[in-house]
């Protein structure tokens, strides 16, 4: 049996998103405010993307 090495951190190089790059990063500059303002706790990477990726579509930005 053999091991699938993962690669976190990494881009992958073929990524389908409904999002541009210009789009991707504005949501993780929201969601690491998010995460700041909250004070910073464990765990919650997908709610503040989700919160800012919300927060960044009502305001006509992506």
């Amino acid at each position: 049996m053999s091991e699938k090495k993962r690669s976190f951190g990494k881009k992958r190089k073929s990524h389908s998103s409904k999002y541009s790059e210009d789009d991707l990063e504005k949501i993780r500059e929201r969601a690491h405010m998010t995460w700041e303002r909250k004070g910073k706790p464990h765990n919650t990477a997908l709610s503040d993307w989700l919160e800012a990726e919300e927060e960044l579509k009502e305001e006509g930005l992506i």
